[in-house]
């Protein structure tokens, strides 16, 4: 009896991820069609974009090549750079780069600024404060930028929308990074899906824009409680103020970022993303709970009911490729082999319940240099 009991919780527990996944690809039809064309270039707001960097030698650069190629007029365009206070060429890199292009600014922060924040969120407060511009647009340096990027953003804004944050993926090639690639598109996707039917789960610090107004009326950073994941802090903050926020999943919106390089900056990472999690709404955490569970699930399934976790593992392995090729139409990506669709899957089973360990163990997260 206990046995059966077990297996029909856990079966109850798979189909609820199943309904998830539903769910989700149905919302990514609701995705809309960009229908407006850009407006004329003397009709172009102002805008600052917002770049936090420390110990950023190795993509510094490439980043900020791809940035004053984007397609809007530099009169109109204002980057600034925050220095955080790198123990490596950062600082020397952006110098130099900023010397030859006159819209560019760099900031050296010494630590002291904003004492009640910390980290990206401290660079942040002080960028937003030099800043002109009628919207704030926030990236990473590991971004290698699509020209497309700010007019894709900007043209999802309306009057009661307050952030707009586009689709990033992590950049393939190896074996690790197209597995991530997908990691990322995957629950990106399921974030942006979402939104498409009014639900929003979050912004994307790496891909994101806010009006000024906006940032200024939730207290900018440096009023906000501290928190590891800044950009969900922010995004919570401006929904509770009763904003709208989008998430659009087309290409011109999208950024690819670089992948993580070795297993323990990917710990740090998930466990990061993780704590940012803790911070969502219950009903938000209770899904994920479930996300979480369902691969305990199906091992308790393929050992006491092989059948059932036949059906259960082959709709859920459908749905989840069915959505990340969809979403490589509708971002104009190359779809992911089938070959590469089953290994994330088996990825999925190995990486869910380390990272589960991983976060309850007592240990600091490390991330740019420090800790947290």
């Amino acid at each position: 009896m206990l046995i059966q009991a077990i297996t029909v919780f856990f079966l109850l527990v798979a189909i609820a991820h199943i309904a998830v996944q539903l769910v989700g690809y149905y919302a990514l039809f609701k995705t809309p069609v960009r229908e407006t064309e850009d407006p004329e270039e003397e009709a172009l707001p102002f805008v600052s974009l917002l770049l936090a960097v420390r110990n950023e030698e190795k993509n510094l650069l490439r980043c900020l090549e791809s940035l004053v190629e984007l397609d809007y007029p530099k009169e109109k365009l204002e980057i600034l750079v925050g220095n955080d206070c790198s123990e490596d060429r950062t600082g020397e890199i952006a110098e130099r780069f900023a010397a030859e292009h006159s819209h560019i600014r760099v900031f050296h922060l010494d630590g002291s600024e904003y004492a009640q924040t910390k980290g990206k969120a401290r660079v942040l407060a002080f960028l937003a404060n030099q800043a002109k511009g009628e919207y704030f647009f926030i990236t990473d340096a590991d971004i290698n930028m699509n020209r497309s990027w700010m007019k894709g953003l900007l043209a999802a804004f309306d009057k009661n929308t307050a952030i707009v944050s586009g689709m990033t993926m992590s950049e393939s090639g190896g074996f690790f990074a197209n597995l991530l690639s997908l990691d990322w598109m995957y629950f990106m996707s399921l974030n942006n899906s979402f939104s498409n039917i009014g639900t929003n789960v979050t912004a994307v610090g790496n891909n994101m824009a806010i009006t000024a107004e906006a940032y200024k009326n939730s207290g900018g950073y440096e009023n906000l409680p501290f928190s590891i994941t800044e950009d969900y802090k922010l995004f919570k903050i401006i929904h509770n103020m009763g904003y709208k926020i989008k998430n659009p999943i087309n290409s011109e919106t999208l950024l690819a970022c670089d992948p993580i390089h070795t297993f323990y900056d990917w710990l740090h990472q998930r466990k990061r993303w993780m704590r940012g999690g803790m911070e969502l709404p219950l009903v938000w955490k209770s899904l994920m709970l479930v996300l979480a569970v369902y691969y305990i699930a199906m091992i308790w399934l393929l050992i006491f009911a092989p059948k059932i976790w036949i059906a259960v593992w082959f709709v859920k392995f459908i749905l989840q490729s069915l959505q990340l090729i969809t979403t490589s139409h509708l971002v104009e990506q190359k779809p992911p082999s089938f070959l590469n669709l089953l290994l994330y899957d088996l990825y999925l089973y190995f990486a869910i319940p380390i990272m589960a360990v991983f976060y309850m163990l007592p240990t600091k997260i490390e991330w740019k240099g420090r800790k947290y």
